[in-house]
């Protein structure tokens, strides 16, 4: 009866999960009118309810098929957040990409697009936009859609990379990793006219990988990672750091 009541519980979880994926999809192609904070709220309850429902399954079973349980949400989330991070930086409307531009014929548009679209002077962009919510011409919210969400868009890769890509077991091999992910995205917004490629964006988007990235090292926040995951991320640490030490 109890093993009955647990899978009812993890199956209604599972299926709120994939109630709220079909909502994403949904305003993903069919509307542009919702607020950006919606779609992301809507992003976040994919991910609490997954691994809610996967947590109800774990706490009821033997360490291995925990384990299984855990890597296979996790890979789940994992996918799930390349899709919604390339959404989010070269498709999605409400943050205001347009990639039906991409099929344009227009060559001097684009042209001359690629030559306005990039900015190489470090902070420029985030003084344009400190100036402008001073000036009363931005929001609060602009400011936080900006800068912190280019500051925290790829620190979810500070847990995922070290649990499923075993071969990134070095801090500068997870820096050049994140680098090599920046440079790309920033160089498709600009091929895609869906967004300008900004040194802003990159020292951002790699500060706040990294900055998460060692959070996560600190033992007692590593303790934690290692009990809500149920050994998951110890398993992965713990052979990276075998890794290095084999020659």
């Amino acid at each position: 009866m109890k093993e009955n009541r647990i899978r009812a519980v993890s199956c209604c979880l599972y299926a709120l999960c994939a109630v709220s994926l079909l909502v994403f999809l949904y305003i993903d192609f069919f509307t542009t009118d919702l607020s950006r904070a919606f779609k992301i709220a809507i992003t976040l309850s994919v991910f609490i309810l997954a691994y809610l429902g996967s947590l109800v399954r774990a706490r009821h079973s033997n360490r291995q098929k925990s384990l299984n349980i855990m890597y296979n949400t996790f890979f789940f989330l994992f996918t799930v957040y390349i899709v919604v991070v390339i959404d989010f930086t070269l498709i999605d409307g409400t943050f205001g990409r347009d990639i039906s531009v991409l099929f344009t014929k227009d060559l001097k548009t684009r042209t001359d697009y690629i030559k306005t679209g990039v900015n190489l002077v470090p902070f420029d962009t985030v003084k344009l936009f400190i100036n402008g919510y001073k000036n009363g011409v931005l929001s609060f919210a602009d400011i936080t859609d900006n800068l912190f969400g280019n500051l925290f868009v790829l620190a979810p890769l500070s847990f995922f990379v070290p649990v499923f890509i075993k071969r990134i077991n070095r801090f500068y091999k997870y820096f050049l990793l994140i680098l090599a992910c920046v440079l790309v995205i920033e160089i498709l917004q600009v091929l895609f006219m869906t967004g300008a490629a900004d040194i802003d964006d990159v020292i951002l988007n790699i500060s706040g990988a990294l900055i998460i990235y060692g959070i996560l090292r600190i033992k007692n926040v590593s303790k934690f990672l290692n009990k809500a995951t149920f050994g998951l991320w110890e398993v992965n640490n713990e052979s990276q750091s075998q890794d290095k030490l084999d020659p």
